[in-house]
């Protein structure tokens, strides 16, 4: 049954403790129809969730979307000052993100770093620390 494989799928995805990360909800197959699937997706229950058909490549780009808008909203820039971050702190950034632009040839280097958001904001309050 449609429905209980995804409770089923959400109940072990809460065994595991992953249930406070962004969950996509995919379902497959949509060019075999059923009764219970199209019910289901009617009241679209679960959200946010696509509807795809691998074999007929239908909605393949929506799903695509999706998913680069998920992981978007997981990434932050954070642009840091060279001459005034302890280097740990820079390592740390360095070691979790990647550069996106660096200005080395002025009074005041900077180096922007695209990483995890949640990691971001972490070296963010350790850099806000040490100017404070």
């Amino acid at each position: 049954n449609f429905n209980q494989q995804t409770e089923t799928v959400l109940r072990v995805l809460e065994e595991m403790d992953a249930v406070n990360i962004p969950i996509l909800h995919v379902y497959n197959k949509i060019d075999i129809s059923t009764a219970d699937k199209t019910t289901f997706l009617k009241h679209k229950k679960y959200s946010p969730f696509v509807s795809v058909s691998a074999k007929e490549n239908t909605n393949i780009e929506e799903l695509l979307k999706k998913v680069e808008n998920m992981i978007s909203d997981f990434w932050t820039t954070l642009t840091i000052d060279l001459n005034n971050v302890d280097p740990s702190v820079i390592s740390m950034a360095l070691s979790s993100g990647r550069i996106v632009s660096q200005k080395e040839d002025s009074e005041e280097p900077t180096m922007t770093i695209e990483l995890h958001r949640i990691i971001g904001n972490k070296i963010k309050k350790l850099i806000d620390k040490t100017e404070n």
